[in-house]
């Protein structure tokens, strides 16, 4: 596959979130479109086409150590919504889509419950039906079930390999990494044994991103009221992502009333980037209806 980071004519500047100040990159013409919060890999994976048809906003903010919270502790689920908003509303967007990579996907609907119809849509991809241990548990048991003997075999000799390395030596975000990009790739890639190293080059996590998915997400249950969500969503589910399996979404009882679900069959959890034609395509023709109505 092609190298990461394809978006070029970028311009930064700085927003002040609750007296702090964090950078945003922007890029792009079109409709407006906030990647929310770890924003640099969404940007890197997105194709250049995208940004003809959106005006992108990309921020990491308390994500990255270098945008740390004093008290990190103290972030809630409606701390990250509540903040969200404010970026939106300091950066004087109208009209706006939310772009949610993975479990960020959780976050923009549970914004979409607080602030209804404050965007106009959300693109989610890869997004889990919920992060917590229940869905962890569905979804590898499906990946056992139907994944290939060879990914299969890829990925048992890499979590094996990862068991027996000392891995209390690195960091919460090294570790983190390392878990991603060698152990997990099998489970987030089409092509299984896909090293995405680049894609996270320079980018230095802070602890907070771990409370998030093991602490933070956990208590989440995104499918409460999510009926009520009015705002159109597209859901971009890759059929080789077997850590968030999203196609799943398919059999939940209570999906709202505007919710698309767009199977990439040669893709896993980016297909953003594995089939960026096909997927700016069918984003392209998603849009147009929103905005044509």
């Amino acid at each position: 596959m092609a190298n990461f980071d394809f978006v070029d004519d970028k311009k930064s500047f700085n927003v002040s979130i609750r007296g702090k100040s964090y950078p945003v990159v922007k890029a792009g013409k079109g409709v407006p479109c906030l990647l929310i919060c770890l924003g640099t890999p969404s940007l890197r994976t997105i194709s250049k086409n995208f940004t003809r048809m959106f005006e992108v906003y990309s921020s990491d903010m308390y994500w990255v150590d270098s945008g740390a919270l004093d008290h990190p502790e103290s972030v809630t689920i409606d701390t990250i919504i509540g903040d969200i908003k404010a970026l939106t509303d300091a950066l004087e967007l109208k009209k706006y889509v939310i772009f949610a990579h993975s479990a960020y996907g959780i976050i923009a609907l549970e914004f979409a419950k607080k602030y209804p119809n404050a965007a106009t849509g959300i693109i989610m991809i890869g997004t889990p039906l919920n992060s917590n241990q229940h869905v962890a548990e569905m979804n590898n048991a499906i990946f056992q079930h139907d994944a290939d003997e060879k990914r299969k075999l890829i990925d048992a000799e890499r979590r094996s390999r990862i068991e027996k390395e000392d891995l209390t030596k690195l960091n919460a975000s090294e570790r983190w990494l390392r878990e991603y990009v060698y152990r997990d790739a099998p489970r987030y890639w089409h092509i299984p044994d896909f090293d995405c190293t680049e894609l996270w080059s320079g980018i230095n996590l802070d602890r907070l991103l771990v409370r998030l998915f093991s602490d933070i997400l956990p208590r989440t249950n995104v499918l409460n009221g999510l009926e009520d969500i009015n705002e159109p969503i597209f859901l971009a589910a890759g059929m080789s992502d077997y850590d968030c399996c999203p196609w799943v979404w398919k059999d939940v009882k209570n999906l709202p009333k505007n919710f698309t679900i767009s199977i990439f069959n040669k893709s896993g959890h980016w297909p953003h980037y594995e089939e960026p034609e096909l997927f700016d395509a069918r984003v392209k023709q998603w849009i147009e209806t929103i905005y044509n109505n």
